[in-house]
């Protein structure tokens, strides 16, 4: 019994040491590989006359989709998936005449490739991996062009296949996403112009909460205000010692 007691209380020690170095390899994957992969070709893929990559990287719809290779989870990235991302973080489906799809898809093709191979290569981050499961070998290098540049052009697809990367179908909570359509850059809460998802309120990816879009759910009510804690973002959640990110 004591034995087994003690094999208890170290257990209680190892978990949050495990999830610390867990978060420094995320940190590492994300602000070094990622962000050199960036830094090497931003003059290169002039994405917007805005924005460059090296803005795409510091917003949360960009960051959230290519921290999902590292969460415990069955979804893999593609470049669908990334260009998506992108697309959004720029909100280029307001700008289309300012936004070079191309070079977003292009790029897109070019990091899906460049985090496989950096991955395969880094003994840390592929160990990661093995440790929840996951196979670098399943992450999507091809998708077929024509395609993306479909959902680029067109907003309600556009839409329902980036916040359809946050649904979970095992849970029976659904958040009620209000946007734009084609031909408009404001909401006008039509029927038409609105995506539900299931999802898991206690841990929503970051990049979920946008400006521009509203927010409703029949269990609790409109969001007010939604924030950011360390990568997960909370709906009317608690404003200590967090980032506000959308507000009403």
């Amino acid at each position: 019994m004591i034995r087994y007691l003690n094999v208890i209380k170290l257990l209680t020690y190892i978990y949050p040491i495990r999830k610390f170095y867990h978060q420094r390899i995320c940190s590492r994957f994300y602000n070094y590989h990622v962000l050199e992969i960036i830094k090497k070709v931003n003059s290169e893929y002039k994405i917007c006359s805005y924005f460059d990559l090296i803005y795409v990287f510091k917003q949360p719809p960009f960051r959230g989709l290519i921290n999902t290779l590292f969460q415990p989870n069955n979804f893999y990235l593609s470049p669908k998936d990334i260009a998506i991302a992108i697309n959004i973080s720029i909100s280029g489906f307001c700008n289309p005449k300012h936004t070079n799809n191309e070079k977003i898809i292009d790029f897109s093709f070019h990091l899906a490739s460049e985090i496989k191979e950096r991955v395969k290569l880094d003994t840390l981050l592929n160990s990661e991996l093995d440790k929840i499961k996951k196979d670098i070998n399943l992450l999507v290098e091809n998708f077929e062009r024509n395609e993306i540049i479909k959902i680029l052009s067109n907003k309600k697809k556009m839409f329902e296949e980036y916040f359809k990367t946050f649904a979970d179908e095992r849970f029976n909570d659904e958040i009620t996403i209000w946007h734009q359509n084609q031909e408009n850059s404001f909401i006008e809460w039509q029927k038409e112009d609105s995506i539900t998802v299931k999802i898991n309120f206690n841990k929503i990816r970051e990049g979920f909460f946008l400006k521009g879009f509203d927010y409703s759910s029949k269990k609790h009510g409109s969001l007010w205000v939604a924030t950011n804690i360390k990568g997960y973002e909370y709906f009317n959640g608690k404003q200590d010692k967090a980032e506000i990110v959308w507000l009403k």
